[in-house]
């Protein structure tokens, strides 16, 4: 049986624009709201780095540091519920160093601490995950598969130094050799079978999930279907002779055109005369509803596998749903073990009727903390 992963307590120095904090969050709700720019998604940043050891943002360690600040300083306490906690420190030097330590030693790996503490993280951004270009659905499904099955990251790995030595020689103004290009497709070959086949069966769990929540948040009969779409099928010796008969065309195109960095997670409406593209179908609550969706599906496959519930970051949700819809997602996330921690610009955003910590943040400080709604 899994259980939720909690943050226990937070401690921030230094860290952006932020006074120095400390924060227990909330067992189940923490309602951060102010004004943009207070300082709440850099709370719900500093949640994200000590769990996942970078920024969901893409900021760099200097661009972490306070201004004039030597270093910044976090501090949490987290585990899963009923085990005592572990102590987690992370110093970001301005600089750029980075000194990591739980409990007073260092992370065997980046992928075992995450793992170890996992976090998923919904952004404004994330309503286009759906609808959006592949790549972004590619590198979400990789990220996620690559911290669940050390198999796949090491495929996945593999095939990136393959697919870029070939590109590499298809560049080249003399003929490649033939002989480096057999020993490098050989190699795609092989890694992109791993790769194929554990992207569709992921597809297969991930599309029901994602179906149930989509509806219960949309509040309408939505008949969603995720399946893996591959440019060439994740059979051995398929990708080998795909790319042997197209040399000439990739060499004139200076890249290799097919494999699996070609691939796509379609996401498509079932309608009575077959699928459609959600992103050319679906309407724009629709979308909002999927893009929250797949972050969910994430959190019910990272429990199934590691056995914990990760927190959930939802960074201004509610500016992607209307009130009614908002409602429906704070209802079903009601009916989940995870800790959530959301931020707002303003409390009446959260149509929250469960029990919740409302902090309110100003000027890069806590100013009130509450039990009750402001």
């Amino acid at each position: 049986m899994s259980a939720a992963l909690r943050i226990a307590r937070l401690e921030l120095r230094a860290w952006r624009n932020l006074d120095a904090i400390a924060l227990e969050p909330h067992a189940r709700f923490t309602v951060l709201w102010g004004d943009n720019g207070a300082g709440k998604t850099s709370v719900l940043e500093a949640v994200g780095y000590v769990a996942r050891l970078e920024s969901f943002r893409g900021a760099s360690a200097v661009r972490l540091v306070r201004d004039g600040e030597p270093c910044a300083h976090v501090v949490a306490l987290a585990g899963v519920q009923h085990e005592p906690p572990h102590r987690i420190e992370v110093t970001l030097e301005a600089h750029g160093t980075r000194r990591v330590r739980v409990d007073e030693r260092r992370p065997p790996s980046h992928r075992a601490h995450r793992a170890r503490f996992p976090t998923v993280v919904f952004q404004p951004v994330d309503a286009l995950l759906a609808v959006g270009a592949p790549e972004a659905r590619r590198h979400w499904l990789d990220e996620l598969l690559g911290l669940l099955d050390p198999a796949y990251a090491t495929a996945l790995e593999a095939y990136g130094r393959a697919l870029r030595s070939r590109n590499r020689l298809l560049r080249r103004p003399e003929a490649p050799d033939p002989r480096a290009l057999d020993a490098y497709e050989a190699l795609l070959d092989g890694a992109a079978v791993v790769l194929g086949r554990v992207r569709a069966s992921s597809c297969a769990w991930l599309g029901p999930s994602i179906a149930r929540d989509v509806e219960a948040i949309a509040g309408e009969a939505m008949r969603i279907q995720v399946r893996h779409a591959p440019r060439v099928e994740p059979e051995s010796g398929a990708l080998r002779a795909r790319l042997a008969a197209s040399r000439e065309l990739d060499r004139a195109r200076g890249f290799t055109a097919d494999g699996p960095h070609a691939d796509d997670i379609a996401i498509e409406i079932r309608q009575p005369r077959g699928p459609v593209a959600a992103r050319h179908h679906a309407s724009q609550g629709q979308r909002r509803a999927l893009g929250i969706a797949l972050r969910l599906a994430e959190a019910r496959l990272l429990e199934r596998r590691l056995g914990t519930m990760p927190v959930l970051l939802l960074d201004d949700v509610s500016s992607e749903l209307d009130r009614t819809r908002a409602a429906r997602l704070f209802g079903l996330l009601d009916t989940l073990s995870a800790q959530v921690l959301v931020t707002t610009t303003s409390p009446k955003h959260v149509p929250l009727d469960a029990d919740a910590l409302w902090v309110h943040v100003r000027d890069g400080r806590l100013v009130e903390r509450t039990s009750r709604s402001p």
